[in-house]
């Protein structure tokens, strides 16, 4: 049973112990500090600094734990704790199964870890040389109780410091307000002439692109005087009513006297 318990020990122990080591350092592929605290401050764990060296720390210390049996205990609820914020920061949207990237890896190895709580070192560990007998019920919940009351605490502050570093997105109505003020701002010449000939809106409102000085008016083309007489053609040719006739004014005062003529004719 001893040597079951030491194969577990290492296997576990130092899986744990080179995960801690890639995030502190860049060691074995690893992102080194700067990786992981960027990795950090994306799930929401701010300073994300700090929290990729407690990450670290704990997997470091406590996988070495494990595998060489002492404090067992302690080195567990490490484990149990690391494992679970992993698992609820990092995989729990993803559903259990870990091909799809969920959190199946990181339940069996806070599960092992627990166990060896439970179960203790086994005669080959540091706490059975050092006379600890540090296993039975009361220690193994004492870890869970531990690593559990950790990953919560540290999941709590993670989503607080979300909530409050967050920014409110801008309203949509800001964004509008500035592309049209560098419309009528960086428009210069262009702008105002394309804007000149639009209507003001209803409500005085002028309209989009139109220049915030008053545009000169155009002058206004003055009526033409109306004939005192409906018949006499005016000196241009028109008649009183706005109609242009065909021909200048001196043919139509010809026809008409030629008309004159021929009636005074026909009443003879």
């Amino acid at each position: 049973m001893s040597f079951g318990l030491l194969v577990i020990r290492l296997a576990i122990g130092l899986t744990m112990a080179a995960h801690g080591a890639q995030k502190l350092g860049p060691w074995l592929g690893g992102h080194g500090l700067d990786g992981t605290a960027a990795g950090m401050e994306h799930m929401g764990f701010r300073p994300g600094r700090r929290a990729a060296e407690m990450a670290g720390g704990s997997e470091l210390a406590g996988g070495l734990g494990l595998a060489v049996g002492l404090l067992t205990p302690l080195a567990a609820a490490a484990v149990v704790g690391v494992m679970a914020v992993a698992g609820a920061a990092a995989h729990g949207k993803n559903g259990f199964f870990a091909q799809k990237g969920g959190w199946e890896y990181t339940f069996v190895l806070g599960s092992v870890a627990a166990g060896l709580a439970f179960t203790g070192p086994g005669r080959a560990s540091f706490d059975d040389a050092l006379g600890l007998h540090l296993d039975g019920a009361i220690w193994g919940l004492l870890a869970l109780v531990l690593g559990l009351g950790a990953a919560a605490a540290q999941l709590l502050t993670r989503h607080h410091q979300v909530d409050l570093t967050e920014a409110p997105a801008a309203p949509a109505t800001d964004s509008t307000a500035a592309m049209e003020v560098d419309e009528l701002t960086d428009g210069g010449a262009g702008g105002a002439e394309s804007g000149a000939g639009e209507e003001p809106r209803s409500g005085g409102a002028p309209g989009r692109g139109t220049p915030t000085s008053a545009s000169p008016a155009r002058p206004a083309t003055p009526p033409r005087a109306a004939s005192a007489d409906p018949t006499r053609p005016l000196p241009g040719g028109e008649v009183h009513d706005g109609r242009a006739p065909a021909d200048g004014g001196g043919d139509a005062a010809r026809r008409a006297e030629a008309a004159a003529e021929a009636r005074r004719l026909d009443s003879r």
